[in-house]
């Protein structure tokens, strides 16, 4: 996933386009409704104030989280006009050692035969963590794409 950060990221995950990565399980329910649970690692920025000797001192970081969620996912029939596509929305609730995440996306999917899917999109993500009792968040946006593989 290819992404931008809110507060800005740092020049070396900038620069680092392969980094963020994950892997999920769904259970299908019928033809257009998925749940499952994912699991990643993903770079976030943080910026935030510490107050150290009455001095507020800023403070600016992009750790490397490991996450896990539970995810829904709706996968609308196919339209013609978008070459066979599958639009679809995905969603996941999870949390990371610093606190609670959610991700959305907006895509298409398709379908390359023998059980192989591909799909690609747009990826909003939200972490809300906390320092010195301040609740703070980090957002980010993306382009996102994978591959999918159906037993």
């Amino acid at each position: 996933n290819i992404s931008k950060s809110f507060p800005d990221i740092d020049e070396f995950t900038r620069n680092q386009t392969f980094t963020d990565y994950s892997l999920g399980l769904y259970f299908n329910m019928n033809d257009n409704h998925y749940f499952g649970l994912e699991g990643g690692k993903e770079f976030f920025t943080q910026k935030f104030y510490n107050v150290e000797d009455g001095i507020n001192m800023e403070y600016m970081q992009s750790p490397s989280l490991f996450w896990l969620g539970v995810a829904y996912r709706y996968v609308a029939d196919k339209f013609e006009f978008l070459a066979g596509g599958k639009p679809f929305v995905h969603l996941m609730i999870g949390f990371t050692e610093l606190g609670p995440l959610g991700k959305s996306t907006l895509g298409l999917q398709y379908n390359a035969g023998n059980n192989f899917n591909f799909s690609f999109g747009v990826e909003g993500s939200l972490l809300i963590y906390q320092n010195q009792k301040v609740r703070y968040d980090s957002r980010k946006i993306g382009f996102m794409y994978g591959v999918m593989y159906n037993f």
